[in-house]
């Protein structure tokens, strides 16, 4: 057979073909295909391991960035937190020191008022003992009148011939009453004597206020039954500047005193029947 026969009949037969490359080429040689297809094979999947650890790296890359991002708005948002704290804490000094501040002004006022407390309490205990030294002038210069001229203070129409008690006759009215007794008779304002419209012969124990209140009446009223104890014709005369309320009035109705304003005259007659 010659060549082309040959190569005709290895084109129309596969098997023999096949037989011919076994011969020529040897195993090894015939296994290189697969090998190369099992090669491509593998470069494929690795190329795919690398393409997916390239996609993870990416995701990784990413996924760090975002932290990165995170962990700066963190430090922001911590930086601005520390700011917040510091503000706060020197708004809190600055309420503190204000809060001292206040404190101390508290302390200072309160001391100032209790200052002013005290010198008002001061000005307030002057004016009573000036009002109650005012009083006594006015009292004194009203008794001063009254023994001046007590028949300005005794109107006619309660009794006449009115004069102050002599020296010698008052220490006859006051010799059958006991030392205290004669004390406490000798501190009236005035004894006066007078006649009554009835034509009986008194003595009007006298006490003179600037504005009369019931204990002159209370102290007139004592003494003049003390005189009468001696046997003595005595009646309470109190004598007031201004007009005493109604409570002196009636008090006075009460206990038989009679009462004279300096300006209003009587006010409160004598009652005969009076103890």
């Amino acid at each position: 057979m010659d060549a082309l026969g040959i190569i005709r009949q290895l084109e129309s037969d596969p098997a023999l073909r096949a037989q011919l490359r076994a011969v020529l080429l040897g195993d090894e040689v015939l296994e290189l295909p697969e090998l190369v297809r099992r090669l491509d094979l593998r470069f494929e999947q690795l190329a795919d391991a690398q393409n997916s650890l390239q996609a993870r790296v990416e995701q990784l890359a990413d996924a760090q960035n975002r932290t990165e991002a995170r962990l700066e708005q963190l430090a922001d948002a911590q930086n601005s937190l520390q700011a917040r704290v510091e503000q706060l804490v020197d708004a809190q000094n600055r309420t503190e020191a204000r809060l001292e501040q206040l404190a101390d002004a508290q302390s200072r006022t309160e001391a100032e008022l209790s200052a002013v407390a005290s010198t008002q309490q001061e000005m307030l205990r002057w004016q009573h003992r000036a009002d109650d030294q005012f009083g006594e002038l006015k009292g004194a210069a009203l008794e001063s009148r009254l023994r001046q001229d007590p028949r300005r203070f005794v109107p006619r129409r309660m009794a006449s011939a009115v004069r102050l008690v002599a020296d010698d006759r008052f220490d006859a009215l006051l010799a059958g009453l006991d030392a205290g007794t004669a004390a406490d008779v000798e501190r009236a304002d005035a004894l006066i004597e007078g006649r009554l419209t009835d034509g009986t012969d008194v003595v009007l124990v006298v006490e003179a206020a600037w504005t009369a209140h019931v204990d002159d009446v209370d102290r007139a009223v004592r003494r003049a039954r003390s005189l009468r104890q001696s046997g003595t014709a005595a009646h309470a005369l109190v004598v007031s500047h201004a007009d005493p309320d109604d409570t002196v009035l009636a008090a006075a109705a009460e206990r038989g005193a009679a009462v004279v304003g300096e300006s209003s005259g009587l006010l409160v007659p004598i009652e005969p029947t009076a103890a």
